[in-house]
């Protein structure tokens, strides 16, 4: 039976292929579970401040959307892509005021 045992373990060991498999599914199993933890809630998280930056637009994009359909096609679509990247950075200033808000606020908490 123990003999059985090792035979079966050098066996396992032996076999590159077993290994490599295992190797595949841990690196899997990792890379789920960091996706689930960490990176969908970032996602999510991304996600609502830029629908915030959309539903409340700058008023520099508000004149953007005034002007586009006096424009010309290519002129149009310059247009949206400079209203998009206004909204990436109003994005990230929205993150970056909710972090900066929660640090402070977590050290006064530590404070008091």
């Amino acid at each position: 039976m123990q003999e059985e045992n090792i035979n079966e373990m050098s066996s396992m060991i032996m076999n590159k292929e077993y290994i490599r498999k295992d190797i595949v599914e841990i690196t899997n199993l990792f890379k789920n579970m960091v996706q689930e933890k960490y990176i969908s809630k970032m996602n999510d998280f991304a996600i609502k401040h830029k629908e915030n930056a959309i539903k409340n637009p700058t008023k520099e994009v508000i004149l953007m959307e005034a002007i586009k359909p006096f424009l010309e096609k290519e002129a149009r679509f310059n247009i949206d892509r400079m209203i998009e990247m206004i909204n990436i950075i109003n994005t990230a200033k929205s993150i970056q005021m909710e972090v900066q808000n929660f640090k402070a606020q977590s050290i006064d908490s530590s404070m008091e």
